[in-house]
């Protein structure tokens, strides 16, 4: 049996930023595992007590300097990264969490080496499995919003 990476050897929660501006979705290319070097969404790990909304707008404020005006959960997303052998070296259960942040451009904290505005016809390389799925959905939900201007809750 092979030893394990995450030694509580158990699924961690987290939730991803889907920043959403017109048809297009905020990229950033990440530093750190999972997924160094591949382009996805700003997001982290989730606090106790703090729903994944709120994580979500946490983590896009201290990732990017963005304000979010407004947030809904859109979908879940799991990812397992497995090793040579298959072996999962960690689990991430991640809400996906569409944001409206209309002002301001992202200012990178260590946790991305670049970042930007990115839809169908100009994803980046390479990509986080998921993303294109998820902006998809998150674009959806800004044109639901058109006009409403607050944070949901929850």
């Amino acid at each position: 049996m092979s030893a394990r990476p995450d030694p509580a050897g158990i699924p961690r929660v987290g939730a991803l930023a889907l920043v959403v501006r017109g048809d297009r979705v905020l990229l950033v290319q990440r530093t750190l595992p999972p997924h160094a070097g591949a382009w996805g969404y700003p997001g982290g790990r989730v606090d106790y007590g703090e729903t994944l909304v709120a994580a979500a707008c946490r983590e896009l404020t201290e990732e990017t300097g963005l304000v979010p005006v407004a947030a809904g959960l859109v979908d879940l997303y799991e990812t397992i990264p497995r090793d040579a052998a298959g072996n999962a070296t960690t689990h991430w259960v991640l809400g996906a969490v569409a944001i409206h942040a209309p002002d301001g451009e992202p200012v990178l904290d260590h946790e991305a080496s670049a970042c930007g505005w990115f839809g169908p016809e100009d994803w980046p390389q390479p990509l986080i499995p998921g993303v294109e799925r998820l902006a998809q959905r998150a674009v959806e939900w800004g044109s639901s919003q058109a006009g409403k201007n607050s944070l949901a809750s929850g």
